[in-house]
């Protein structure tokens, strides 16, 4: 789940009808975000308290509600009482949702093939890690007290955070995140980052002050959890002391304007983009994208009319009321087999795919231990607010494994950095891997690079140790 914006935030099928929207337009939403005509017909606005109340396995009413999801909250200003207060980050049980300490459950998962990982006290650097959107409620955002989407949180802060447990010791702070539909409002969407990142910024605070104690140290973050490490290597390490212990940030699906690396209007002068798989001090991003959606994105580029697939506020700057958006420029993409940036693969080494994390058909368990064994069963149960869902083990799928997916015995998994629009365009996934909706495959960003992920951010730190010698 992340930043990416539906291209239809409508409240009802009333709604998008009297905004001009065709039926069939309407239908081609839906199908591409497998949803039906009704499913939001009867949307309700339920407080946190009832949102606590789903089903035992399903969650509440079944299944997503897409439409009302992306629908507009309401007044901000009336809402903010019922945000709650600030997590505590000083206390690492409530105000984090993991401290640096060890362990072999949640983050702290190992894939079954790897020896045993290091103690904490072993591992050479530190990781801070922010999650990406799981909060579908009917807030602008999310209190600290909500547990609807508890288990979609766990899901991602177990698969993504656990690649760096290999190297570092794991922070990960507890935040007030926007809901979804932030990403497709600009004025509130403003309003929504700017409180979470306050949270997340006093967290990083916290962890300099009380942990760092001069470690080299790692940013990672997906979707709208890079909205707010941008800001941090804005805030507190582009010119800073702090750039000495900064290996790198791997912000995934930023959506970042590459203006804000290159050019006349570059922000960031220090930290550069990532042009090699050793590079220190440098930052790391990409998005996956089917090759037709790359091309409609394409298509929009050319156009220079402002795209919808990423968040609608775009990136804030340090100066007061100056946000930066990607609208008819590329955005920020590293090709994570050359870890070169917006570069033309082909002029470049590539390193191995080292296969994908399977999160599929065993990995991943419902309350009453059955198997999610396709994508489309997966995200249905992410995005549904109470959906129990528990990652039990990392297993991986080989190259050949994934490529035994494919109808066509000839296609082969590879990726590469489409110039225009900035996305990591993908040959066409099976359907069972990657889920049946083309509008993003932000959902593979992790997964299908965990392993190659793991053995970078390995050889990053040896570099980085070994320029400190």
């Amino acid at each position: 789940m992340g930043g990416g914006v539906s291209k239809a935030p409508y409240e009802s099928i009333e709604a998008a009808l009297a905004d001009g929207k065709t039926q069939e337009e309407i239908d081609a939403w839906q199908a591409a975000n497998n949803n039906t005509k009704d499913d939001n017909n009867n949307a309700e606005n339920d407080t946190v308290e009832s949102n606590n109340n789903g089903e035992e396995n399903g969650g509440d009413g079944g299944g997503p509600d897409w439409m009302a999801m992306f629908a507009h909250k309401g007044d901000y200003e009336a809402q903010k009482e019922k945000f709650g207060p600030a997590p505590d980050c000083t206390n690492p049980t409530e105000g984090w949702y993991w401290y640096g300490q060890d362990g072999q459950h949640g983050p702290e998962l190992k894939p079954e093939i790897d020896e045993a990982k290091l103690n904490v006290a072993d591992r050479p650097a530190d990781v801070f890690y922010v999650h990406p959107t799981t909060y579908v409620g009917d807030l602008w955002n999310m209190p600290i007290a909500e547990k609807a989407c508890h288990q979609s949180t766990n899901y991602y802060i177990h698969h993504e955070a656990s690649v760096f447990n290999g190297s570092c010791r794991l922070f990960i702070p507890k935040f007030r995140q926007s809901v979804i539909a932030g990403m497709g409002f600009p004025d509130e969407g403003k309003l929504t980052t700017e409180l979470a990142y306050l949270d997340i910024k006093k967290a990083f605070e916290y962890y300099l002050t009380n942990e760092n104690k001069g470690r080299p140290f790692i940013l990672a973050s997906h979707s709208q959890g890079s909205l707010y490490t941008m800001r941090l290597m804005l805030e507190f390490i582009e010119g800073k002391e702090l750039f000495s212990r900064f290996v790198a940030c791997y912000g995934l699906a930023s959506w970042a304007p590459l203006s804000l690396f290159q050019g006349d209007t570059a922000v960031f002068k220090q930290i550069k983009l990532c042009q090699g798989p050793q590079k220190i001090g440098c930052y790391i991003s990409w998005n996956c994208e089917h090759p037709d959606t790359a091309k409609q994105h394409d298509e929009t580029k050319d156009s220079k009319e402002p795209g919808d697939w990423y968040p609608q506020m775009g990136h804030k700057m340090m100066e007061e009321n100056v946000w930066r958006i990607a609208h008819g420029e590329p955005i920020v993409c590293t090709n994570p087999f050359t870890w070169m940036s917006n570069q033309n693969d082909e002029a470049y080494p590539s390193e191995e795919w080292m296969g994908m994390l399977n999160l599929l058909n065993g990995s991943t368990l419902t309350t009453d231990d059955e198997e999610v064994k396709d994508m489309d069963t997966m995200m249905s149960l992410l995005f549904t607010p109470n959906a129990t869902i528990q990652l039990k083990k990392l297993v991986k799928m080989t190259p050949d494994e994934f490529n035994a997916k494919f109808s066509d015995e000839s296609t082969k998994f590879k990726c590469v950095v489409n110039m225009k629009s900035g996305d990591l365009q993908l040959v066409a996934l099976p359907v069972e891997i990657a889920g049946s909706s083309i509008q993003s495959y932000e959902h593979m960003n992790f997964l299908l690079f965990w392993f190659n992920i793991r053995n970078n951010v390995a050889a990053r730190i040896k570099k980085f140790l070994e320029k400190e010698v």
